[in-house]
């Protein structure tokens, strides 16, 4: 194995961003909710699963079980399941609570607007049992308790948005042809003052980019380097771990990390003698670090 060639690490980007108005309300009740994600949308590492890869498809929050989750919009129930419903389309979440929501803002994803969204509320201590499916509920209305009933090993909400449906792209219902998870911080108040670091490494021909970002910073949702695209909303280049061109390699993460980390791995991207140029894009579409490297 030859060494490393070349190691630059740069300073953090620090860009004042402009604050997007918020359709959802956080789903818990915690003065600074964000400082209590312990996963966030997209790659990471599962703790429950011998730290294997997995593309997380919502947000965790941890909390204890006294903690109330709430509804993150007014909307009406569109399913209940209790823990060991044989009917569940979520066997490993537990106790879950799902509403569906109209907006008269379009949610333009996947070059559509949609104005049907639903969110969903996963590994539940206990359902409201006030709650029937086809009740109106306001937003702020507590749905029920956070917990770990699933398959997961901590008390924690496991959160998710879904636009047009709720059907997997692997679910026999799915029409749409793509995944309908959207990154929930897309619609959430979330402190936006991005702060990232990029830092790269030269191996032979391939190119080695860890992204960190502080644990409040965990909104990133796009990575262009030159003309490859990594787009966590439509999993371009991000379901599995190893791809044709890249493999990804998340840090480890908790609500005790100071930092979130992903590290890509470029296959043969040096074969050119084109500069690297790395863009960072946040949920918003904002780029949140921008910088660009000769060859």
């Amino acid at each position: 194995m030859k060494p490393i060639k070349a190691i630059v690490l740069l300073v953090a980007f620090l860009l004042p961003l402009t604050s997007q108005a918020a359709m959802l309300q956080w789903p818990v009740e915690f003065d600074e909710p964000w400082t209590h994600i312990s996963s966030t949308f997209g790659p990471r590492l599962k703790a429950s699963d011998d730290y294997n890869y997995e593309f997380h498809t919502g947000l965790d929050i941890a909390g204890d079980t006294t903690d109330a989750v709430v509804a993150a919009a007014d909307g009406e129930v569109f399913r209940i399941y209790q823990e060991g419903d044989e009917d569940s389309d979520y066997p490993n979440g537990g106790n879950v609570v799902i509403l569906k929501h109209h907006t008269d803002s379009a949610i333009r994803f996947h070059k559509h607007n949609y104005h049907v969204y639903y969110t969903l509320y996963l590994h539940l201590d206990s359902i409201n049992s006030a709650l029937a499916e086809g009740d109106a509920v306001s937003a702020g209305d507590e749905l029920g308790l956070i917990g770990q009933s699933g398959t997961t090993e901590f008390d924690h909400l496991h959160f998710e948005v879904r636009v047009n449906s709720t059907c997997s792209l692997s679910s026999d219902c799915n029409t749409t042809g793509f995944e309908p998870h959207v990154h929930p911080l897309r619609f959430l108040d979330y402190p936006e003052q991005a702060e990232v670091t990029l830092s790269r490494l030269v191996f032979q021909d391939d190119f080695l980019l860890t992204i960190w970002s502080k644990h409040r910073e965990v909104d990133i949702n796009k990575i262009v380097v030159n003309n490859r695209t990594i787009n966590f909303s439509t999993r371009r280049g991000a379901v599995r771990q190893t791809n044709s061109w890249h493999s990804l390699q998340p840090g480890k993460f908790s609500t005790r990390s100071r930092k979130y980390a992903l590290t890509i791995w470029y296959h043969h991207m040096l074969q050119s003698t084109k500069p690297i140029h790395v863009q960072v894009y946040d949920v918003h579409n904002h780029i949140v670090a921008d910088q660009q490297w000769s060859n």
